[in-house]
């Protein structure tokens, strides 16, 4: 544990997003603002279609990681365009909203950001997509998830000083995938493309053992993690956030 806390920058434990990109990029990831998106969604009641960040959150975040509420409102217009309410000749400035460009929700920039969720299903796709990216940030030998370690140099799983499991040459390029892309949901035809197996997928010798054999990766894998981390059915596989 001692080596790995020297190659995370002399972190301790298992280090936060932040404390990550801080120690070895000195900014702040833009998918942070979907995080804190997600969480405030995951919150939510099923029946309440509006959500806020007030400007005391604003002003917590830039506290913690150093963005603006200026960062945060640009990431969020690169996803967005501009909408009025009602009469756009004559349209007061509150009335001014901007749509995320999967029509899932309405966003204004006023005393604060408030949320009108439209479609909540596709919003927490489009969300859990986006902060899947922010995983790729640890490095490129390293994911931490929980109270796990994967240390993809040592080729083995970790929980504190004990090991778990070691990864061979088909469990760590999966693993290391679905770490870097936690939220997104790959079908077994999208897996095999992405590992460059999409010949043994579609290959009518090799194609029905396939997905048994993936299947077999990730039951090891939940297994030695202790709990269902990596989800896989007849369609997709994917690891939650």
């Amino acid at each position: 544990m001692e080596q790995r806390n020297e190659q995370l920058g002399g972190l301790r434990g298992n280090p936060s997003l932040v404390e990550v990109v801080e120690a070895y990029y000195r900014s702040t990831p833009v998918s942070t603002v979907f995080e804190v998106l997600w969480e405030k969604l995951r919150a939510l009641p099923t029946y309440r279609t509006f959500l806020e960040v007030d400007e005391a959150e604003l002003w917590a975040i830039f506290l913690q990681t150093g963005m603006s509420a200026k960062v945060f409102i640009e990431a969020l217009l690169a996803d967005s365009k501009e909408v009025y309410l009602g009469d756009p000749d004559s349209f007061e400035p509150e009335e001014e909203y901007y749509c995320l460009n999967n029509e899932s929700m309405l966003w204004e920039n006023f005393r604060g950001l408030g949320f009108f969720i439209k479609d909540r299903a596709r919003l927490k796709e489009f969300l859990q997509e986006k902060i899947g990216r922010k995983f790729a940030v640890y490095p490129y030998y390293m994911q931490v998830y929980g109270d796990l370690v994967f240390d993809f140099r040592e080729k083995k799983l970790f929980r504190g000083d004990e090991e778990l499991l070691t990864l061979g040459a088909k469990t760590l390029p999966i693993t290391k995938l679905l770490l870097e892309n936690r939220g997104r949901k790959f079908t077994y035809e999208e897996l095999a493309e992405e590992l460059g197996e999409i010949s043994a997928f579609n290959h009518w010798q090799t194609a029905p053992n396939y997905k048994v054999k993936i299947d077999k990766i990730f039951a090891r894998l939940n297994r030695a993690c202790g709990r269902r981390i990596f989800q896989f059915w007849d369609k997709v596989v994917y690891l939650e956030p």
